[in-house]
């Protein structure tokens, strides 16, 4: 895998680790090359995130490596994936759609050191587009939905749950939307965290901010 990402900057192919199979025909000249395959992997994993079982049928025509309706197993759900990239410069997009994920799998792969816990089944889109030598070109809308969870452990909880009378901080759904934009992830303003029916600490949480790998998380919460 490592091999054929050898297009992705130094520091991006070194996240890309797998083992993948795939059977391609293809014709034509130069101008009018063309062809379709089918990429399999048992097993992929890009920055820590891991997926299994993926299937990716795809074709090259016009310029363009393209597919159109992927699928994997990723953390108990489901996943669907569609790519475009350009041949013939670095420029790529795409979308991808996950439901029924376990968050907590993924958030122990992808921040190993978080002594943090979020419980809940997850369901997630974005659309994204950039180009694999320039990160600061990254640019995407998403959306983010997770039901009837528990957030344990992260850096500001045990307080909440003190000011709150030493109650969990379980949730009855979780709903964000959100803009990629280069490293940065903002978070919208109506991203909202609703709690359980009856519930004696609050009601909802309301939230918005940013979060950056290199600078970390700045939000702003409000609550009833």
């Amino acid at each position: 895998m490592r091999v054929l990402s050898s297009y992705l900057p130094d520091e991006a192919r070194k996240h890309v680790k797998g083992i993948l199979d795939f059977t391609f025909t293809a014709s034509g000249t130069a101008e009018t090359f063309k062809g379709t395959g089918l990429l399999t992997s048992p097993s992929l994993s890009i920055y820590n995130i891991t997926s299994h079982n993926i299937k990716a049928p795809f074709y090259i025509q016009d310029r363009y490596f393209t597919v159109e309706d992927a699928s994997a197993s990723i953390y108990g759900g489901q996943m669907k994936l569609q790519l475009a990239a350009d041949l013939h410069s670095t420029k790529w997009g795409g979308r991808v759609d996950i439901k029924s994920a376990d968050l907590t799998g993924l958030i122990r792969d992808v921040i190993p050191d978080s002594t943090g816990s979020i419980t809940g089944k997850t369901d997630f889109s974005l659309r994204i587009a950039g180009d694999t030598r320039r990160t600061s070109l990254l640019d995407g809308t998403g959306r983010l939905s997770i039901t009837d969870g528990e957030i344990t452990g992260f850096p500001g909880v045990d307080t909440l749950s003190k000011a709150m009378g030493n109650k969990l901080l379980l949730f009855k759904s979780v709903i964000s939307t959100f803009t990629v934009d280069g490293k940065n992830l903002y978070i919208l303003p109506g991203s909202r965290v609703t709690a359980p029916p009856d519930h004696e600490a609050y009601r909802y949480l309301l939230a918005d901010g940013s979060a950056n790998l290199e600078t970390g998380l700045d939000l702003n919460l409000i609550g009833n």
